[in-house]
């Protein structure tokens, strides 16, 4: 803050009689946004050693459930599912053997999965057909396990 300003609100606090009164709130400013400056540093420090500590002992419980351990609090979850077209070339067929011209599969690219199964679905096929018909040629993965607070 400003000298000026700072003296204009200190002048303005009846406490405030002198320039002295100005000169020890200023230090007392200054004692004062040391101590939160030390405090917060302190608070950083402690969290840095608490991530630490989480990070070391949720890393021994992914291991352990890993290695089908049972950890108390602990447990894996399923990572998320990708898919990825294998084959372009047969994702094409298939869709031109089910009535699509290429204009309605490529964009610059082959149209996504998602898009695919919806042009599918347009021609009435069952959810199951559609799964059928997709997993063709369509490749998923399974994500990796997350050890999550159970």
């Amino acid at each position: 803050m400003e000298p000026v300003v700072l003296m204009e609100r200190l002048s303005k606090d009846s406490s405030v009689k002198s320039f002295d009164d100005v000169g020890n709130q200023l230090q007392y400013f200054e004692v004062e946004t040391d101590r939160m400056i030390q405090r917060v540093t302190e608070l950083m420090q402690i969290r840095a050693m608490v991530d630490n500590a989480i990070a070391q002992y949720t890393g021994d419980a992914h291991y352990e459930l890993l290695q089908n351990q049972e950890v108390k609090g602990f447990k894996l979850k399923k990572g998320r599912i990708t898919r990825k077209i294998v084959s372009q070339e047969k994702a094409t067929q298939v869709m031109n053997q089910h009535g699509f011209d290429n204009d309605k599969l490529f964009e610059t690219k082959l149209i996504g999965i998602p898009a695919l199964e919806k042009l599918l679905h347009t021609t009435n096929m069952s959810k199951e057909d559609v799964s059928e018909v997709v997993d063709s040629f369509v490749q998923s993965t399974q994500g990796e396990y997350k050890t999550v607070i159970a």
